[in-house]
């Protein structure tokens, strides 16, 4: 570069006193050449226009691009070179001024029909823009990329049209994100087709698209023949990545939820460079597809909204269906039905069969990229667990079957055998607990009280709690709470108390459970579905305030009816309620007990014979609500009714 050299300069070159050092007769001294220089390197060129298309039977040839000038002096161009999308060398004396536009066109005699009043325009050497997008570069005379932009025709970039060009409408953004562009609004030339667009002028984009967000459930819904009813919306959705990516090289095939459903997201080519990541929260705008009875979210864009979402336990399923496909599910305690089936490193396990405990034989698939036959490398001999998301494939209508189930990591084919831990037992609970015992916020609910009587801490997430023992995985004990992991972690000699019949409120403590008369039983379960401890309780217990659980912590001493409970501390502190056989329907309550009062009333009209601690019978009454005891002396007496009540009383 010469001292002195000015930009968009055309400049003569005489070269003299050329040494010949090849003998070559043909050599010219002096010699004459010319060339356009242009150092320019600022960043206020942009492009702001294209056209990538031709409208059809019409005018040929005409595409286009736009640049523009954002800066406060005039830009000379003569001297720069187009060098990617089409190419050029800019060898004219031709400049931008401040706030200006020019236009690079593939046929200037076809552009001059449709826009016969553009004079700011040039044709390019070579080359026609690509309609399926591609980068369009221009370099300076020092090969420095002074404008580059690689527009494309899914999002963010707006969709592929014959006839509308797209445009960047605020100036002030980055003319290289697809999302700031649009389609143009205005009508640009009707000769032979209207044409949208502001080639040379400022641009008048119309509204962006609106992209209608819904829930995944409601793209969910099927027809008779198992085909999606939303085929072809195009719309957006937000969930989070509950599996690995199954397709594992360019483009996607992975499974996202929301509180309502699930659906595999799939695409042939990677996105935005996003890696499909369990536990990311994403947005993902594309159009809802069928494959082989699957339905399919086709995504065009993913953007991240947060990641490290913590991933709740799976739904427990005995089968598969409609309802689990695309849902992140686990089946229990099934075997192979061919051991021979398990794949080969690096081979896809199609159709593996798996026979569950009810007999009934399903479909696993294995895919290669999950890595999980390179691990795994004899198949599981026994029973085992197979956590994964559901998946479908079948061939004909209707689609209503080829359902799978499709682990996405080794730790998914669950060997473990979860042995019930010793010293774990079910308590005390509470069946009606109105206005006696609050949980930390001042609430009642139905409780159920733990005890580890040993020294070892045992991390009770995953294990299940359920009041009936034909179905045990009830109410799964979490491992997330307010999207973050948690561990229940229980120490040994620690009381912990679970509440129920929670009626939506949050907590690890909370569980969507009930204690009644019907089925007077509380169980705990290990994740293999075997009982920890359980507790039969009385049916008398169905009344205000009282508990049932083991006498001093030790059920070989009994379990026993406590009218004033313990919950989150030991039942030796408990006062057992004084009932040597009880109405098990219609319990009989004294009140006030003790009493100063001089009386006592019934819960109910009775017939009792009252005793003193030493069996003497101090009184009997025949149909009675109401006891005068302001006779008896202080102490403790017995009250017996005729239909087998049996309760302490003490008058002080």
């Amino acid at each position: 570069m010469a001292p002195g050299m000015v930009n968009g300069t055309h400049y003569f070159v005489t070269i003299t006193n050329v040494a010949d050092t090849s003998l070559n007769a043909n050599v010219m001294d002096p010699f004459n050449t010319d060339f356009f220089f242009n150092s320019y390197n600022g960043t206020d060129l942009m492009v702001t226009e294209i056209y990538h298309s031709q409208p059809s039977g019409a005018i040929q040839d005409i595409d286009y691009f736009e640049l523009y000038n954002s800066g406060t002096t005039a830009i000379a161009l003569g001297g720069l070179r187009i060098t990617s999308g089409v190419s050029m060398d800019i060898d004219t004396a031709i400049s931008i001024a401040a706030g200006g536009y020019f236009v690079f066109v593939e046929n200037i005699d076809s552009f001059n029909l449709a826009y016969p009043t553009i004079t700011n325009v040039v044709q390019y050497d070579g080359g026609s823009l690509s309609g399926g997008g591609e980068t369009i570069e221009m370099e300076n005379s020092l090969s420095d990329v002074v404008v580059s932009v690689a527009y494309m025709t899914s999002a963010p970039w707006p969709n592929w049209s014959n006839t509308t060009a797209i445009e960047l409408c605020d100036l002030t953004t980055d003319y290289t994100d697809g999302a700031n562009w649009y389609e143009a609004g205005n009508v640009s030339s009707t000769v032979s087709a209207t044409l949208y667009g502001s080639p040379g002028s400022a641009n008048s984009c119309a509204a962006l698209p609106v992209v209608h967000m819904y829930t995944i459930d409601v793209l969910r819904t099927v027809d008779a023949d198992g085909i999606s009813d939303s085929v072809e919306v195009y719309c957006g959705i937000t969930g989070v990545v509950y599996s690995g990516d199954f397709d594992g090289n360019n483009g996607y095939t992975f499974v996202i939820m929301d509180e309502t459903d699930g659906i595999t997201v799939h695409t042939f080519s990677d996105i935005d460079n996003y890696v499909a990541n369990v536990g990311d929260e994403i947005r993902v705008v594309g159009t809802v597809k069928e494959y082989n009875g699957l339905t399919q979210f086709r995504a065009d864009s993913i953007q991240i909204i947060s990641t490290g979402n913590c991933i709740p336990y799976p739904r427990i399923v005995t089968t598969l269906d409609e309802s689990t496909e695309s849902n992140y599910i686990e089946l229990k305690n099934v075997i192979l039905a061919d051991t021979s089936q398990w794949p080969a490193p690096g081979s896809n396990g199609n159709v593996i069969n798996i026979v569950t405990e009810a007999g009934d034989t399903l479909i696993m698939r294995l895919d290669r990229d999950t890595k999980i036959q390179d691990t795994i490398l004899t198949p599981p001999l026994g029973k085992f667990n197979v956590i994964g998301t559901g998946s479908q494939f079948t061939f004909n209508a209707p689609y209503n079957d080829g359902y799978q189930i499709q682990p996405s990591f080794v730790t998914e084919v669950d060997t473990n055998l979860y042995d019930a831990p010793a010293n774990i037992q079910m308590n005390e609970v509470a069946i009606k607990n109105d206005a006696t015992y609050a949980d930390n916020a001042g609430n009642y609910y139905q409780w159920v009280e733990m005890y580890n009587s040993g020294t070892a801490m045992v991390n009770l997430s995953g294990y299940f709690l359920s009041n009936d023992p034909t179905d045990v995985y009830k109410v799964v004990l979490p491992r997330c709470f307010n999207n973050s992991s948690i561990d229940m972690i229980f120490f040994g000699g620690v009381y912990g108390v679970g509440y129920l019949d929670n009626a939506g409120v949050m907590g690890p403590q909370y569980f969507d459970l009930t204690l009644d008369t019907n089925m007077p039983f509380i169980g705990l379960y290990t994740p293999n579905g075997k009982l920890v401890d359980g507790l039969s309780y009385s049916t008398s217990i169905n009344a205000e305030g009282l508990t049932f659980g083991a006498k001093d912590d030790d059920h070989g001493l009994g379990d026993v009816v406590f009218e004033e409970g313990t919950p989150e501390s030991t039942n030796a502190n408990g006062i057992v309620l004084s009932v040597l056989s009880v109405n098990p329907v219609n319990a009989l309550k004294v009140y006030p007990n003790p009493t100063n009062t001089g009386n006592v009333n019934f819960s109910k009209v009775v017939s009792v014979t009252v005793y003193s601690i030493t069996g003497q019978v101090i009184t009997v009454q025949q149909n009675v609500k109401r006891l005068d005891v302001s006779s008896f002396d202080s102490g403790v007496y017995i009250i017996e009714t005729t239909e087998g009540d049996i309760v302490k009383m003490i008058v002080k």
